[in-house]
């Protein structure tokens, strides 16, 4: 599997991605991280890591697909956050597209970076007073 899952202790989940990413992957995944509404609302926090993916293999449509599965996510747990780290500019691009189908209510939830420092800062910065 090109992306594992590290669970840490402070109730956050990273994703770090590998090689080529195909959206069965991440749908793999997120199958087993929102398994019910009860491990949604454990997670204060997911990083998704895409900074040494070589290829990134996810259609229009399964972006929309998985940024309706965090809206719903979302709700269940209004103080997740998600930050998603991408350099390359089709990894970057394609979650730029994710971005534009994440409901109004929770865009100030969920941002895409280039650098992974800034990733964490903004979620450490954004979970420290939940």
């Amino acid at each position: 599997m090109p992306i594992h899952l590290h669970f840490q202790e402070d109730g956050g989940v990273i994703y770090k991605g590998t090689g080529i990413i195909e959206g069965k992957d991440i749908f793999t995944l997120e199958e087993q991280l929102y398994s019910s509404n009860e491990s949604i609302k454990k997670i204060q926090y997911q990083i998704i890591d895409l900074t040494e993916v070589t290829d990134f293999r996810i259609t229009r449509s399964e972006m929309k697909t998985l940024a309706y599965q965090d809206n719903i996510s979302m709700k269940a747990n209004p103080n997740m956050r998600i930050a998603i780290v991408a350099t390359e500019a089709l990894t970057f691009g394609m979650n730029r597209i994710y971005m534009a189908h994440i409901e109004e209510e929770h865009e100030d939830k969920v941002k895409v970076f280039k650098i992974f420092l800034q990733a964490k800062t903004w979620i450490t910065d954004e979970t420290k007073n939940l």
